[in-house]
Order: C-alpha cells, then sequence, then structure tokens
C-alpha cells in the first residue's frame, strides 16, 4: 500500500491509499461518488485522441454553478 496525493489549482489537496498502480483515472474518480471523467480525459479514453491529456478531468452530479475538479 502507498499514499498518492492528488492536487489541483482550485481544490485542495486530497490522498488516496492505494494497492498496486492503478491509473491516474482510477484514483482521480476515487474523489467523489458518481463521478466521471471529462473533457480531454473522456476523450482519450474513447478513443478519439491519440495524446494523453497531461490533466485528468473529473466531475460528479451536482447543483448547477458547480465547478469541475481539476
Amino acid at each position: 500500500m502507498r499514499e498518492v496525493t492528488l492536487k489541483s489549482e482550485h481544490y485542495k489537496e486530497e490522498r488516496r491509499y492505494v494497492w498496486a498502480n492503478p491509473s491516474a483515472y482510477a484514483v482521480a474518480l476515487s474523489l467523489k461518488n458518481k463521478s466521471y471523467l471529462t473533457h480531454g480525459s473522456a476523450v482519450f479514453l474513447h478513443g478519439l485522441a491519440d495524446q494523453e491529456p497531461e490533466t485528468v478531468s473529473v466531475n460528479y452530479e451536482q447543483s448547477p454553478g458547480m465547478d469541475v475538479w481539476h
């Protein structure tokens, strides 16, 4: 088990404890229940782009006016 720290310019740091080597996408999706990948992350994983994005973008079902977690 090891600690992973997720950093964002818009939100406080988050820590997760992981086994083995989960993908950055799997770790990012652990931030919030019912979350999903957005922007370049979703485009890349759906095979619509060849270049993996530098930022993993995640969102979740929310009330209007809330921001996406980057």
